[in-house]
Formats: C-alpha cells, sequence, structure tokens
C-alpha cells in the first residue's frame, strides 16, 4: 500500500489513519510507505493509531520533505500488532521548517515495537523533535533508533530526542539508541534515554488516597503515555 500527501503553499491539513485488525486472531502481513511532501508554509497533522492484530506484522515506512516554514506534525498510538517497525525519513529542505515525530506504545505478550527515525537538517535554521513514550509487560519488546543528521552549513538548527519506558515485568526489555551526526557548528541538540519500572513513590500516593492498586497503576501508565502529546497542536484532537 502506498499513501502520497502533498500540501501547496500555506495549505493545511489533517490526516487521521487507524489500523485495527476485523479478527482480534488473525495473521496478516502490511507493508506501507508513506510519502509527503509539503510546500513553503504547509502544516500537516498526521494521527496514526495502530491497533493490528496480535498476529498481524506491520511496517510502515515514512518519507517527508518539508519546505521553507513548512510544519509537520505526527503521533504513532500503538497497542496492537505482533510486529510493528515503523520507520521515518525527514528531510528538512527549507529554512524555518519544522518536524515533530512521536509515538506511543502500551504493548504485552511477545509483541515487537520499533520506531525508527532518520531528520536530515539540510538547511539553517530549522527544528525537529522525537519523543518515545512506550509501556512493556510480560516478554514485550521496545526499540527506538532514533538519529537527527546536522549537514555542514546548517546552522542555528535546533533539534531534540528523548526516550523514555516503563518495564511491568522482569522479562520486558527497551533498546534504544539516539544519535546525534553534527556537522554545523551554532546548534542546539540533545538526547536522551531512560528505563525503569513504575514510580513506587507515586503508586504509593495514590494507593494512600484510596485509589485500588490496579487503578493507581493504570492512572500512572496513562499519564506518562499522555506526556506524548505535551505541545503538539493535535493533543486536542
Amino acid at each position: 500500500m502506498r499513501i502520497i500527501i502533498r500540501l501547496g503553499k500555506n495549505a493545511r491539513a489533517v490526516v487521521k489513519e487507524n489500523h485495527k485488525g476485523e479478527n482480534a486472531d488473525a495473521r496478516y502481513f502490511k507493508n506501507w510507505v508513506t510519502q509527503i511532501e509539503l510546500a513553503d508554509g504547509a502544516h500537516l497533522r498526521h494521527l496514526r493509531d495502530q491497533k493490528d492484530s496480535l498476529n498481524a506484522a506491520y511496517m510502515q515506512n515514512t518519507h517527508a520533505k518539508l519546505s521553507r516554514n513548512a510544519e509537520y506534525y505526527s503521533l504513532t498510538t500503538n497497542t496492537g500488532a505482533h510486529i510493528f517497525r515503523n520507520q521515518y525519513q525527514i528531510d528538512m529542505n527549507g529554512e524555518g521548517a519544522h518536524a515533530s515525530v512521536r509515538s506511543s506504545a502500551n504493548v504485552g505478550h511477545e509483541q515487537h515495537i520499533d520506531f525508527t527515525t532518520c531528520v536530515n537538517h539540510n538547511v539553517k535554521s530549522c527544528t525537529s523533535q522525537q519523543m518515545v513514550r512506550n509501556v512493556l509487560s510480560d516478554k514485550a519488546t521496545g526499540v527506538f533508533q532514533g538519529k537527527a543528521y546536522v549537514k555542514k552549513g546548517a546552522d542555528f538548527t535546533d533539534g531534540s530526542q528523548s526516550s523514555k519506558a516503563i518495564l511491568l515485568s522482569p522479562y520486558a526489555s527497551m533498546h534504544a539508541k539516539p544519535e546525534l551526526e553534527i556537522y554545523a557548528d551554532e546548534v542546539k541538540c540533545a538526547h536522551g534515554a531512560t528505563c525503569g519500572a513504575l514510580d513506587e513513590k507515586a503508586l504509593f500516593y495514590a494507593r494512600s488516597r484510596g485509589i485500588p492498586y490496579d487503578d493507581a497503576r493504570m492512572m500512572l501508565v496513562h499519564a506518562f503515555l499522555e506526556e506524548v502529546k505535551d505541545g503538539l497542536p493535535i493533543a486536542a484532537e
């Protein structure tokens, strides 16, 4: 399946994708390619909700090209698929362009969620954000391979990467590899990755206020996953 999205100068659009298997136990393979081209000043909000069968394999490759002052906001939420690989390549080709690519996952069983990104800052004065929030239980595994590439001459770049994961099982695992490759001098770039269990103090606080254990745990997980929407114009969608 191939999807092509082209926005003209100063155009605005919201694209919502809902992926869900008709049969929760169905076995199938999906291989999608999404091509995005944003002209000067174009603004795209891109939502992808992935709830495929737990026996499905889904590969998604998104390639976006941003012109001057174009803005691309992407948010993918994941609860389904046995294997899901979500790969982005974003080319910042015009000054003032901005890209925010984010993903959250709440998975268990033996599910595998892979979020791989490469944001290329090819010109100066562009900004980008990459954010991942994963909650993994049972024998689930998560992967974040994030790269921000700053080309020589792409000064005044501002790029950030953040990966955080909560492991709810001793058998769950998270593999994070944020990466910066910078060939310009005047830049502001940062990356970080953390992985751990639920905050026991926060859990104790909620339970001391009369909230049952399971409800308190669910509240903390929900709050953690909602972080991925902070500051996004798509948060209210």
